[in-house]
């Protein structure tokens, strides 16, 4: 079976029992959490001890079919899920450095365009050399630097090529 299927479909469930049991904002908070102490193992025996009856139940339910091995596949989907429905956008700003001004411009123009609620994030790689690159749910928007020189130098290589 597809890893996509398998946690697009507990991820489903998790959402639909978590929501039956009006618990969705709680189980979404340990979702986060969960996903954040997933890679750092001396860190999820002190994490799952707080976790809700409705998470403890969920992960015993991965746990007996044998899905361990997907849950951070899961948790993606779930958070996935969760943001669609809550109807909050996921915006990334990746830049060479640190730039307060531009992520405020943004900010504000997915505001003006509709987005009430973003969450927004940013990163930076040194490697974009300038500009950005943004990512709007499902949508990238690049604007670097040094993809504008990848293009450059592919536009070149297309005309030296047709030369000779």
């Amino acid at each position: 079976m597809n890893i996509g299927h398998i946690a697009h479909r507990y991820a489903k469930a998790l959402l639909a029992f978590a929501r039956e049991r009006n618990a969705l904002d709680v189980v979404h908070t340990e979702v986060l959490t969960l996903m954040d102490v997933l890679d750092e193992e001396e860190k999820i025996p002190s994490c799952v001890k707080s976790l809700s009856e409705e998470m403890h139940r969920f992960l015993q339910l991965v746990i007996s079919n044998g899905r361990v091995a997907y849950l951070p596949f899961i948790f993606q989907s779930f958070i996935d899920q969760y943001n669609r429905m809550a109807g909050i956008t996921t915006a990334t700003l990746t830049s060479a450095t640190t730039t307060d001004d531009l992520q405020q411009k943004i900010l504000d123009i997915l505001q003006r365009a509709g987005y009430t609620k973003v969450d927004f994030s940013t990163e930076v790689n040194p490697e974009l050399l300038g500009g950005f690159v943004l990512r709007i749910d499902d949508l990238r928007l690049d604007a670097s630097l040094a993809t504008q020189l990848k293009n450059i130098r592919a536009e070149l290589d297309d005309k030296n090529r047709s030369i000779v």
